[in-house]
């Protein structure tokens, strides 16, 4: 079981010194557990999850190499469980304490989650993106966001196939992803069209295409390719991949077995070849048949032979292709899926505003469906940055936290773990009480001013409760003439009247 108890920054670019409680739930019940962070934009919710990944990426890639890969970029202490241990990480001016069960220990013998994922869809979000030659890369961390080396958004229909394709092997996920797509009104079903590649070759003769049947040419054919990429430096990616598929006897076998049994596909018109593969998760044998040809379209794919067209998505009155949904239903898809299949039992897993183009119904059932999707990776911790008082109404209290981030009277961040649940709360409720927002007609609001004021004509002792209420009210940015503003110098008096 894997849970982040506590974080104390000493020394940060963003944040002043404070500390983070995690969870909730001293007895560490099952999950999967999630942390919610909430807060006005600015608040620093995204630097949280930065800085996590940063010092859980740097513990991990620093394992294999002698010494530590590179210095931690804040001061800190940092405590989570792992398999019944308490694991302590301490780091001040650079001089880091790691220790077990309050026993120190190397670096080398540090236990650490099992996975690391960051999942965002949005462009701008914190987590980092290494590449090979970073020196925190490491291969437990995965970056499940929408940006590339370059820093640009893209679409990679190739990288979700995979992911989804081998998710697929583990016979439980079939039940998850009926979960997702029933969630946002899709059949459990899915089309992978391909078309014909650049390295798909048709040339005249008795035999044009005689090399996809025969894995004697086909590695004669790749061999010719490969020794003409003759720059080094801008086809060497290209040239390890054709290499490494046709250095394997096995590769070459699966994908002439393919074409083989698939006569028909080829014609004399590239722009004529096809391939649909389809599948539907709730067919067994469907599912295996699936399963058998994404390893060799996955290898036909990496010789640039045939390459994905579209993905195709179900309803009950038509198919669509991806590139057509709604923006909510990729983000939500891309979500699960890239979550799905890269989770393992004790990860680590960040979410940044999942809630981006989800429709409102979606957004209240989000929660509900992240805990019945991943009910089996109980000992996860979810962390999540979010702006939705939907998300926060649907959490259930014995498996999460809300940790909310304000702003002082200065502009410093200071952060609360809430201690009560939220469940079934109203819209207008969480807003006014989690979020701090008062809408126009906020009845919470109104009540909490009944209150006080009762608690101040009738001369109250109860001095926590209107302490909290006060706190409460005082979120809101008030101008010297708002009325409002009277009643919280009114009690504000009383309270230090009587000591308070």
């Amino acid at each position: 079981m894997f849970r982040i108890l506590e974080l104390e920054i000493f020394k940060h670019s963003f944040f002043k010194p404070q500390k983070f409680n995690f969870i909730n739930d001293a007895n560490y019940s099952n999950g999967p557990y999630t942390t919610i962070l909430i807060g006005a934009n600015g608040t620093g919710k995204s630097q949280l999850l930065e800085s996590l990944v940063k010092v859980f990426n740097i513990v991990i890639a620093s394992q294999r190499h002698p010494r530590k890969v590179q210095n931690f970029e804040m001061d800190f202490e940092l405590f989570y469980r792992l398999d019944g241990n308490i694991v302590r990480i301490k780091s001040v001016r650079n001089n880091d304490t790691f220790q077990v069960d309050g026993v120190d220990c190397s670096l080398a013998d540090l236990p650490t989650p099992s996975k690391i994922l960051a999942s965002a869809i949005n462009l701008n979000d914190r987590f980092p993106f290494y590449t090979k030659r970073s020196k925190a890369n490491n291969n437990k961390y995965e970056y499940l966001g929408i940006r590339t080396a370059s820093n640009n958004a893209f679409k990679n229909y190739n990288t979700l196939i995979d992911r989804f394709s081998q998710s697929l092997m583990d016979e439980e996920n079939l039940e998850r992803y009926q979960k997702v797509f029933g969630l946002i009104g899709l059949k459990p079903e899915i089309s992978i069209i391909y078309k014909a590649g650049k390295n798909l070759s048709i040339n005249k003769g008795n035999a044009p295409l005689a090399y996809l049947y025969d894995p004697a040419l086909l590695s004669e054919k790749f061999q010719g390719i490969i020794e003409k990429l003759d720059n080094p430096g801008r086809f060497s990616i290209r040239k390890d991949k054709y290499q490494r598929v046709i250095s394997e006897a096995v590769n070459l076998d699966i994908i002439t077995d393919f074409f083989k049994q698939r006569l028909d596909l080829i014609e004399l018109k590239k722009s004529s070849i096809k391939y649909d593969s389809h599948t539907q998760f709730d067919k067994p044998l469907d599912v295996n048949y699936f399963r058998k040809e994404a390893k060799a379209l996955q290898l036909i794919r990496d010789l640039e032979l045939m390459d994905v067209e579209k993905l195709v998505l179900h309803r009950k009155d038509g198919r669509y292709g991806f590139d057509q949904a709604s923006s909510g239903e990729h983000h939500i898809l891309s979500n699960f899926i890239n979550i799905i299949s890269a989770i393992k039992p004790s990860s680590l897993v960040l979410i940044d505003e999942p809630e981006i183009s989800l429709h409102p119904n979606w957004q209240i059932q989000y929660m509900s469906l992240l805990q019945q999707t991943f009910s089996h990776y109980s000992d996860c911790h979810f962390i999540i940055s979010t702006h939705s008082h939907f998300l926060v109404s649907d959490l259930e209290p014995e498996k999460s936290a809300i940790i909310s981030f304000h702003t002082d009277d200065y502009g410093k961040v200071y952060n609360e773990t809430l201690e009560f649940e939220t469940t079934g709360w109203s819209a207008e409720n969480v807003l006014y009480r989690v979020f701090g927002v008062s809408t126009v007609r906020n009845h919470y609001l109104e009540m909490d001013l009944r209150n006080l004021l009762s608690k101040v004509s009738h001369r109250s002792e109860d001095f926590n409760e209107m302490s909290t209420i006060l706190n409460r009210l005082k979120r809101f940015e008030l101008t010297g003439d708002d009325p409002l503003l009277k009643i919280i110098q009114t009690a504000e008096n009383y309270l230090q009247g009587h000591g308070h």
